[in-house]
């Protein structure tokens, strides 16, 4: 069949070669499910299982509330180190709990509180809440803001925003690093060094970012993200986020939520707020410590293989599902909607005419394995790039699926209906 041959042989050698394929050994799994679709919910790792039950037996079930001071501050702070190193950053420049939305907000609402800035411009590449929450801000704070509707979803007008920074000195920024839909990734060096430049501050999302590309945020000049847990660094749903602050940026704003955890000393139980003028500052209140549990396992796998080695195998199955893509699936009338493979991040958009049906098939096949990729309105299948437990054959595999799909008309088994998470 075509040159699947190939291409077999091709995906079995990339496989032998892995560095990183006994990885996948560290992750549950079903035998007859690949699992494309860590770009919205990562694998369990096995080891999370018994932690989180160690956190829920012995911690809970029998130290009760003395776990403060013999566990739970601990995980707090151990949590924080696994994810600065992940980022090669200072674990003081960095919080972890709470959501991308709640953080995210705090963030830039501390901005807004210091009065230097009258614009916040983001764009329609930009996650949905992420805009609603802007727009609130600048309600509320009386800014201006500016929003950029490209002509399309796919990839960003780069010189348009550069533009518009340069325009608009003295502005908040708000952008996701990686695009959700497409899986663009932001030339984020070159945007960081414009907005120091013209007395602007970048607020990063990393949330398709983070546990996928090799991101160092200090050499980068990152001063401010916020991101989740839960996609590529395996945390689980629900998992807590984080937020990224630069040492040099960290005094020079406050939270806008007071929370006793964000009390410099919380446990005086002072009647006057006196916040703290560290990263605890974000803590609005008591940790989250269930979902924190999974959190020391699961970025311990990303940290022992490396992110570096992850993001190199990020590229090579990118190349070659490229390859496969350009070579079997194109006369087939898939379109590739994600830009060149040296501008996305971990997650591959292609779309069809029967795109919905299509996703349908992969879960629901007469034989053989199941496939789970995500779908996106109006038309995207997204297929995520997991290194640490995604194979090079299983890229062929999927593929293989894909054809079989088209060539027997097997989407049209399926009908249109959508569940509440399509």
């Amino acid at each position: 069949m075509e040159n699947l041959n190939f291409f077999k042989r091709k995906s079995l050698e990339l496989d032998k070669n892995d560095s990183l394929n006994n990885f996948r050994n560290y992750f549950y799994s079903e035998s007859d499910l690949i699992y494309f679709d860590g770009n919205s919910l990562g694998r369990l790792p096995k080891s999370t299982i018994d932690e989180t039950n160690e956190v829920i037996r012995n911690q809970w079930g029998r130290d009760l509330i003395q776990s403060w001071n013999k566990h739970w501050f601990k995980l707090i702070n151990d949590t924080t180190i696994h994810l600065s190193e992940m980022f090669q950053c200072n674990p003081s420049e960095v919080f972890v709990g709470e959501s991308t939305s709640n953080n995210l907000y705090k963030v830039i609402d501390s901005l807004a509180q210091t009065k230097k800035f009258n614009t916040i411009i983001t764009d329609s590449l930009n996650f949905p809440s992420d805009i609603y929450i802007i727009e609130e801000i600048c309600s509320r704070n009386n800014l201006r803001f500016e929003f950029l509707k490209y002509n399309n979803d796919i990839e960003c007008e780069i010189d348009r925003l550069k533009n518009t920074i340069q325009n608009n000195p003295n502005s908040i920024i708000s952008l996701s690093l990686v695009s959700y839909k497409s899986s663009y990734c932001y030339p984020y060096r070159a945007l960081n060094e414009l907005c120091e430049k013209n007395n602007c501050e970048l607020v990063w999302d990393l949330s398709h970012a983070a546990g996928a590309l090799n991101l160092n945020l200090k050499k980068d000049k990152f001063s401010f993200a916020v991101g989740c847990t839960y996609k590529f660094l395996n945390g689980g749903p629900g998992s807590p986020a984080f937020i990224f602050v630069s040492k040099e940026k960290i005094k020079s704003i406050n939270s806008t939520i007071r929370g006793w955890f964000g009390h410099s000393k919380p446990f005086d139980f002072n009647l006057k707020y006196e916040q703290s003028d560290s990263m605890e500052k974000f803590r609005s209140g008591t940790p989250h410590i269930l979902s924190l549990s999974t959190l020391p396992s699961s970025l311990s796998i990303t940290n022992e293989a490396s992110i570096k080695n992850i993001d190199t195998k990020r590229i090579l199955m990118i190349k070659y599902f490229s390859e496969m893509f350009d070579n079997l699936l194109v006369n087939r009338g898939f379109t590739y909607e994600s830009p060149n493979h040296s501008e996305i991040g971990s997650h591959i958009s292609i779309s069809h005419n029967e795109s919905w049906r299509i996703c349908k098939s992969l879960l629901k096949p007469k034989s053989g394995n199941k496939f789970i990729v995500d779908y996106r309105p109006d038309r995207f299948l997204r297929i995520a790039i997991t290194p640490l437990y995604s194979s090079y054959h299983d890229l062929y595999l999927f593929v293989e699926r894909l054809m079989i799909i088209i060539d027997k008309n097997e989407y049209l088994m399926h009908d249109n209906s959508k569940n509440i998470v399509p």
